[in-house]
């Protein structure tokens, strides 16, 4: 007897003995007879031994088929029991999603998504954590991550979402006070809130408008990485700033920002979601994955 029994095969023998026809067993497993009949025979080679009596006139389980159907059969149905349990539980959208955000991101915009989506699938748990440095996903046992920028780990899932573009921004105020701004070298004359990613060492900002590029040789005060710290120092007056257009829609509404030079912004940023490398995706981390990028595409922009 071979030690690798195929288990639909004696699935499809179970249906055959119960039925006792290999017509009926056909009809009621939606298969041609042809088909059950070479199962069986294919079963019976398996392992080693007539199950079936075969004659044109009756059906007749051999004495080896009798046993295989009173002693194994009962336990195939359990089985099959417990594998549909299993698959009704995996259908359910349900258990721990962790997911690692830039602050930024976390702050303005993770908080209304998932909440959205545990009133969409309330059994499901979201761990959210919001920090600017990069982990190591897998270590960390983190599902899913939100990067801006080129990628470096080959070893990751990437899903890319789009690209942003900062746009330049400053106070009301400030802009009143400022020298007039005719031309994009005139940002030279005012105190640039600087976001040290996004220019060098000798505080030179590269902007385009698509039709060409702009380096700016820029006087500033105070650097930070944080987006929101910038744009509370824009607000205060302190200098213009570059911001992602999502981050700066409430602050155009209430007149604490107003934008400048629309047509010109940074170079194009990558956004990704990244996962781990996995054979098989849970239902719940691929509906909030499906859910973040249909969000995020409308949002980051």
């Amino acid at each position: 007897m071979s030690s690798d029994i195929n288990l639909n095969r004696l699935g499809i023998f179970k249906v055959v003995a119960s039925l006792g026809s290999f017509s009926k067993a056909a009809l009621s497993l939606k298969q041609p007879k042809s088909r059950i009949s070479r199962n069986i025979t294919a079963l019976e080679k398996e392992m080693g031994v007539s199950l079936i009596y075969r004659t044109t006139r009756q059906f007749q389980l051999t004495a080896a088929g009798v046993d295989l159907y009173q002693k194994v059969v009962p336990h195939l149905s359990a089985l099959e029991n417990v594998i549909k349990s299993v698959d009704r539980h995996e259908n359910i959208v349900s258990g721990l999603i962790r997911m690692t955000v830039p602050n930024d991101v976390g702050i303005e915009l993770m908080a209304a998504y998932s909440f959205e989506f545990q009133k969409l699938y309330p059994q499901c748990k979201i761990d959210l954590l919001v920090d600017n440095k990069t982990i190591d996903l897998v270590s960390e046992g983190v599902d899913v991550a939100l990067r801006f920028g080129a990628l470096r780990d080959s070893t990751l899932k990437l899903r890319k979402l789009g690209w942003v573009q900062l746009k330049l921004f400053i106070s009301p105020n400030l802009l009143k006070l400022s020298p007039a701004l005719y031309k994009i070298s005139d940002l030279e004359k005012i105190n640039y809130v600087s976001f040290k990613k996004f220019e060098n060492k000798r505080n030179t900002l590269k902007l385009t408008n698509q039709r060409t590029d702009a380096h700016l040789k820029l006087v500033s005060t105070f650097s930070s990485d944080n987006f929101f710290v910038n744009k509370q120092m824009a607000i205060l007056g302190s200098g213009f700033c570059v911001l992602p257009a999502f981050l700066a829609k409430k602050d155009i509404q209430n007149t604490d920002l107003v934008q400048i030079f629309k047509e010109w912004s940074t170079e194009k940023v990558p956004i990704s979601l990244l996962m781990p490398q996995q054979k098989t995706i849970p239902l719940r981390l691929k509906l909030f994955i499906e859910f973040l990028e249909l969000k995020l595409k409308d949002a980051l922009v």
